[in-house]
């Protein structure tokens, strides 16, 4: 049981920006439903002390625990799509969503790839109180970063449950 839900948590970070000309909306999906934007997360992977980083230089390249500072390409919206906690991701620097590669031969990677939003692209991200989890809906697994593929760590949906490589911070700041 969490202390705080995640949309409650992500409400929480939208009213402290509230009024601080923030970019911040509302947004009407094409259903008309309602999905809040929140722009200039920053998400960074606990166990590799690095921000996560949308991989611009490489075609299928995976998100990357490897910048030791934020920039725009640690950047990303999260979008909520249904009030069964799925989320899609959205890269900034890519100007494209972040899919799970369920093709993949092994443990699917996560990529900022993906133009519309698919069954692929839609994530669990919950809320524990001090860290955060990611699970492509889709497969029934936890996003993380693999450690031992360094320097710059992959993002993978590998474990079947979490534990420190799966945790994560997810931040606001100013954009």
């Amino acid at each position: 049981m969490t202390s705080e839900s995640t949309n409650q948590a992500i409400g929480r970070l939208a009213r402290a920006c509230a009024g601080r000309n923030k970019a911040i909306a509302l947004d009407r999906g094409p259903a008309m439903t309602h999905r809040l934007l929140i722009h200039c997360d920053r998400c960074g992977s606990i166990a590799a002390n690095r921000y996560v980083s949308a991989n611009l230089t490489a075609t299928g390249a995976p998100l990357q625990a490897r910048a030791s500072s934020s920039g725009t390409r640690e950047q990303f919206k999260l979008i909520w799509l249904s009030s069964n906690g799925d989320y899609a991701i959205y890269s900034m620097a890519a100007k494209k969503y972040v899919r799970a590669d369920l093709a993949a031969a092994n443990y699917p990677m996560l990529m900022a790839d993906a133009t519309s939003i698919g069954s692929w692209e839609r994530f669990y991200v919950t809320n524990w109180g001090s860290y955060f989890t990611i699970s492509p809906t889709a497969v029934a697994r936890y996003a993380g970063a693999n450690l031992t593929l360094g320097p710059d760590y992959p993002i993978q949906a590998r474990a079947a449950s979490f534990g420190t490589w799966e945790q994560f911070r997810i931040t606001r700041s100013a954009c």
